[in-house]
């Protein structure tokens, strides 16, 4: 009886933790996001019309991507040509969010702060290809470390 009160109150430290470090990640992410909105804010000296603009854009944007977003779950439950087929349609889906808020982010700020968000956007893009990489390179000496191990036991 000890032992099954052991087992069950174990195994709900578990599934809190586990729970709980995602909402972590949730909210680190949300914070990181704040952040760089803040940052564009700065950036690009917005007047306080411009920053509710720009904040709506981008808050429209986040809505029409999750609009029709397939789960992770689900996704793993769809063969392969269908998974490619979803991943098609959010990569447009995607490239045509990017396009509708060029269009608004271009009817809210000057010249010179459009170009400055051209750049800043462009250096995001730049980090997000280098972390991209990254983690491609650490996946693949991974992957080579685990080949080399059954070669050192003979």
């Amino acid at each position: 009886m000890k032992k099954l009160i052991g087992v069950s109150l174990v195994s709900a430290l578990i599934l809190m933790s586990s729970s709980s470090f995602a909402q972590g990640k949730k909210m680190m992410k949300a914070e990181n996001v704040k952040a760089k909105m803040e940052k564009i804010i700065a950036d690009l000296d917005l007047s306080d019309e411009q920053t509710e603009q720009v904040k709506a854009i981008f808050k429209a944007k986040k809505a029409n991507l999750k609009e029709g977003k397939v789960s992770k779950e689900e996704m793993q439950k769809l063969s392969e040509e269908d998974r490619k087929i979803e991943i098609a349609k959010m990569k447009l889906k995607r490239a045509e969010a990017a396009k509708t808020t060029k269009m608004k982010m271009a009817e809210v700020l000057s010249a010179e702060q459009l170009e400055k968000f051209e750049a800043i956007k462009g250096e995001q893009k730049e980090k997000l290809q280098d972390l991209k990489k990254e983690r491609i390179e650490h996946k693949l000496q991974k992957e080579d470390m685990h080949q080399e191990e059954p070669n050192k036991a003979n």
